[in-house]
């Protein structure tokens, strides 16, 4: 069993996250009924119920503070996230946009021309400010193909705004994205 599964940082970070989202999904969900932003249903839906939005808010909350606290101050328990300080930090800057993002859609509704160019736009910034791009992949029957930093990066953003877009996709059903986002975590 690898080191960082045993230690008890992996699992205080795990159950937090997963307490602190149990908690707020129903907070946010009274909120966005009380603020209007919902989802009335319509002729390609099949809820027949008003369902709230800003569900993303429940799950981004607690990663973006975990984000604040790795940053603010790495404690004891944090040290094994401290020494990623500045790759931690870019991605939650990123985060952050596809949050708004996403708020903002929820809210007022985006054209999908603009919502998909802003989606390009993050995914894009994220591969320049971090080295994590797909760099290589491996192909069955083939084997190792190296891309370079051109077309991996080409590649890790077409992947981004394809994960952005398969989950807005699946989010017509209440739970369907969350849960989806769940099973893949453990899959991962």
């Amino acid at each position: 069993m690898p080191m960082y599964l045993m230690s008890p940082t992996c699992w205080v970070l795990l159950l937090g996250s997963f307490f602190s989202t149990l908690i707020l999904t129903p907070l946010i969900m009274r909120a966005a009924v009380k603020w209007k932003v919902v989802d009335s249903g319509g002729y390609r839906k099949i809820n027949r119920r008003v369902v709230p939005l800003l569900g993303g808010l429940a799950i981004a909350i607690p990663f973006l503070a975990l984000c604040l606290l790795v940053t603010a101050k790495p404690t004891s328990m944090l040290s094994l996230l401290a020494s990623r300080h500045d790759e931690i930090v870019r991605f939650a800057v990123c985060a952050l946009m596809v949050l708004a993002l996403g708020v903002v859609d929820d809210v007022v509704g985006l054209n999908a021309k603009y919502k998909f160019a802003a989606q390009f736009a993050i995914a894009l910034l994220f591969c320049v400010s971090t080295p994590n791009v797909v760099q290589a992949v491996e192909i069955p029957l083939y084997g190792r193909l190296d891309l370079g930093v051109g077309l991996g990066t080409l590649l890790t953003v077409f992947w981004l705004v394809g994960l952005m877009n398969a989950f807005n996709l699946v989010d017509g059903v209440d739970g369907l994205a969350s849960s989806l986002a769940l099973i893949s975590a453990g899959g991962i």
